[in-house]
């Protein structure tokens, strides 16, 4: 049986191949880890980066350096939606965005979907499922742009220890409600887990799953340049390098 060769794209026709397109996308990716494990610095170490302190702790971790530039959310999820919104409608100079942190985008949802609730009241699950769609509604938009525009876009997530009661198996996920983990994880190209090699300053980013880690990459299957499924002391344009590689 003989394969059909498709002729490249022109102007007359709206496909193309997968490696025209891969070829002007930026990459998206989602980084989760512990605090101190280097999310932030991995963020920020992508070229001409603006990072996007949700967590009000960036400022602090990156100390004094010049050569990054910071957007502070100072007013909740108002500023969110004011901050994406402006950078989707203007010319900007920066060609890497990183969020810091999904986690506490998720916190600022909550609160907006709860406005006007008595205090110590617990979310309901509608609330908990509006609160989900708005930050999936930033990370959705954001891959697409890195896609279409060709920015490279990255999150990170807090994580935290989770009992499967069925097995025991304590797992490592994303601090997120199951319904948004699920929704990065269908949205996203790259989901590592960046951790500190114990007894070491090396940092290894794991972007394949194990038996308590959720972790992947999209790539082609028959690429000689696959990255691999761990990165020693990985940072933003080593990333970005590997994976437009592959």
């Amino acid at each position: 049986m003989t394969t059909a060769v498709i002729s490249p794209a022109t102007a007359s026709v709206p496909w193309k191949t997968p490696a025209e397109l891969a070829d002007k996308q930026g990459v998206n990716i989602v980084v989760f880890c512990y605090p101190g494990s280097g999310k932030t610095e991995f963020g920020a170490s992508g070229p001409k980066p603006l990072v996007i302190d949700v967590d009000g702790t960036a400022v602090r971790t990156l100390g004094g350096r010049t050569d990054v530039q910071i957007m502070p959310i100072r007013n909740g999820w108002e500023d969110i939606e004011k901050i994406s919104n402006y950078l989707l409608t203007r010319n900007h100079p920066f060609e890497s965005i990183w969020w810091d942190t999904v986690t506490a985008m998720q916190t600022y949802a909550l609160k907006k979907v709860m406005v006007g609730a008595a205090p110590g009241v617990m979310p309901s699950q509608g609330q908990y499922g509006n609160a989900n769609e708005l930050v999936l509604d930033i990370v959705r938009t954001w891959c697409g742009q890195a896609r279409e525009r060709g920015v490279h876009v990255g999150f990170a997530v807090h994580a935290e220890e989770v009992k499967d009661e069925s097995t025991g198996v304590v797992l490592i996920r994303m601090a997120l409600t199951p319904g948004c983990i699920k929704g990065v994880n269908q949205a996203s190209d790259t989901m590592g887990y960046l951790a500190v090699a114990p007894n070491s300053d090396t940092r290894k980013m794991l972007l394949r799953s194990t038996g308590r880690v959720l972790a992947k990459h999209h790539q082609p299957r028959n690429s000689p340049h696959k990255l691999p499924p761990e990165l020693e002391n990985p940072t933003f344009p080593m990333f970005i390098d590997q994976a437009k590689k592959a």
